[in-house]
């Protein structure tokens, strides 16, 4: 997912805003994929669909979001564990996705500190994969 922040547009909040088709290749999931995800509420754009025809438009976060998504659903996730990670790392600014966390199999989201003191059982995921 190299390049998440290469941005086609802007918004009207002048936000860095990518299309469904960048996001489709960054998160390596077809267009289907992330348009269940979206009518789910799983994964959801900022500029949502309105219309046949009509154009979504997604965050660089929304991007890692889905990109973060699939890497569960891969590792045999549930779908609510999928979706609170999803809400939850949503809304961390870039810096945030600078490290390896585990998604415990509840759906918190765990330092590997944290996670090792508790003895907690999940999915070890190393977010720099997607923030490079």
């Amino acid at each position: 997912m190299a390049g998440v922040e290469e941005i086609a547009e802007v918004d009207e909040d002048h936000e860095p805003t990518l299309s469904t088709d960048d996001v489709v290749i960054r998160a390596g999931v077809s267009f289907r994929q992330l348009d269940y995800w979206d009518r789910c509420g799983v994964v959801q754009p900022k500029v949502a669909a309105t219309g046949s025809g009509s154009v979504r438009r997604w965050t660089p976060a929304q991007a890692r979001a889905a990109w973060l998504v699939a890497r569960l659903y891969d590792f045999g996730a549930k779908a609510p564990v999928v979706a609170n990670v999803a809400k939850v790392v949503e809304s961390w600014p870039r810096s945030e996705w600078d490290r390896t966390i585990l998604v415990d199999r509840r759906g918190n989201v765990l330092e590997v500190f944290q996670a090792l003191k508790r003895q907690e059982d999940g999915w070890l995921i190393d977010l720099r994969r997607v923030s490079s």
